[in-house]
């Protein structure tokens, strides 16, 4: 016997949002600590995100994680220009993210330093992202 699908339309579906309450991750102490909310838990979320490689951990979608690693070695002009855009592209797939403002970029030695507004809708969160050229 094969099973019969039944479609109840009257059935009405409810969109909710996800909370931002998490745990605050300690990497010095390499544990987790208290419940973290809002702004703390964006800029946790927002510096976990710019810390993972996109591609390279099954366990995350092909939509997490910022493409980072192929910016070894190239001139500092395609940096600047790629940086911005990699980063925004990476960030604003999290729809807690409104925006990226003020977006500059500083060269020292082998480093390129991003600093940017994180526009979110508990608020701005001031950010910077180190990345080895």
């Amino acid at each position: 016997m094969i099973p019969e699908l039944i479609i109840d339309e009257s059935i009405e579906l409810i969109e909710t949002e996800e909370t931002s309450k998490t745990f605050l991750i300690d990497n010095r102490k390499e544990r987790m600590e208290r419940k973290i909310d809002e702004l703390d838990a964006m800029k946790q979320a927002i510096e976990k995100v710019l810390s993972t490689e996109r591609y390279e951990q099954s366990i995350y979608s092909w939509d997490y994680g910022v493409e980072l690693a192929d910016l070894f070695g190239m001139p500092q002009t395609f940096v600047k220009s790629e940086l911005k855009r990699r980063i925004e592209e990476a960030l604003l797939e999290d729809d807690r993210i409104e925006s990226i403002e003020d977006f500059s970029v500083e060269f020292a030695k082998n480093t390129a330093i991003a600093r940017f507004l994180a526009i979110t809708i508990f608020g701005s969160l001031s950010l910077e992202k180190e990345v080895g050229i």
